[in-house]
């Protein structure tokens, strides 16, 4: 897999990821109060950041597949989401073609399409055909593997609307992530630099021996 792939998801579990701490602020009211549709958004988001982790810890085909599913699944809920806020903006939609003001005020009315981008993000991802990287260096897939199980005790947490083990296994997986993908781009960079030094150091023999 490409370094820019593996960048494309590691940027779209972060989008995930962060969208899970928002709705966990703004949901949570809503669904204890007996709307058990809203915590649909934290749970498709979590899931989503998991099947990313897992991604980038072992590249499979289904690991793909599963991370290209839970992708399509933030789009559609993103999707929802959209015509459930706008539905509650206005009556109809005459209503919010003609009243400029029924867009305005809570809930936010296109908030939700951040679910369809991170999707789309990790869909395109997934199809993206890059070269491959200039090394086999990767860095140690326990992180990964660690900030996808991370995801996953978020998501199970959110359903159950046990927002501090959310909020502490989402931001431990966001850390865990991060710091494993600079170690990955940093050993990535330091092992482009040494094959470029070793070809320049096999060119200059060549051309003295001429």
């Amino acid at each position: 897999m490409s370094m820019l792939r593996r960048f494309l998801i590691f940027l779209t579990s972060l989008l995930l990821g962060s969208l899970v701490i928002e709705v966990a602020m703004y949901h949570s009211p809503v669904a204890t109060e007996g709307d058990g549709w809203a915590v649909l958004p934290g749970v498709a988001g979590a899931v989503g950041m998991a099947g990313g982790f897992l991604t980038l810890a072992r590249t499979t085909r289904l690991t793909t597949r599963l991370f290209a599913a839970s992708c399509a699944l933030s789009m559609f809920v993103g999707l929802i989401g959209t015509a459930f806020h706008l539905a509650m903006h206005g009556p109809s939609l005459t209503t919010l073609l003609v009243d400029p003001s029924a867009w305005l005020g809570n809930p936010p009315t296109l908030a939700p399409l951040a679910f369809s981008v991170g999707g789309l993000l990790g869909i395109f991802a997934v199809r993206l055909d890059g070269v491959q990287s200039a090394s086999g260096a990767r860095a140690s897939g326990l992180s990964y593997i660690l900030a996808c199980v991370s995801g996953v005790v978020a998501a199970s947490a959110y359903a159950w609307h046990a927002l501090p083990i959310t909020f502490v296994a989402t931001i431990a997986a966001l850390v865990l992530v991060a710091f494993s993908f600079l170690a990955e781009f940093a050993a990535e960079v330091s092992a482009a630099r040494g094959s470029a030094g070793a070809r320049e150091r096999g060119i200059i023999p060549r051309a003295q021996t001429k």
